[in-house]
């Protein structure tokens, strides 16, 4: 019930959400921007579609974010 701007981001290698699932999250709503960005896994980190290399990022705190996610929140909040 919320019209509040809204940012979706989902990484294209996240190996527990598909880009699909929230898509359909998005869909309909004018007030929800919905980003994909290629190469990001679910803990926001640049990682391979491989299971066991994505999967190796998440207890490896010392990996920067993926370079593309703060740009495009910062550009979401400024825009808003």
């Amino acid at each position: 019930k919320l019209n509040t701007p809204t940012l979706n981001i989902i990484g294209d290698t996240d190996l527990q959400i598909k880009p699909d699932e929230t898509k359909r999250l998005s869909n309909g709503l004018k007030h929800v921007s919905f980003k994909v960005i290629t190469g990001m896994n679910h803990v926001l980190k640049t990682a391979p579609s491989d299971r066991a290399a994505n999967l190796a990022t998440y207890s490896q705190p010392e990996l920067p974010l993926h370079a593309e996610l703060v740009p495009i929140i910062l550009n979401f909040l400024q825009v808003k």
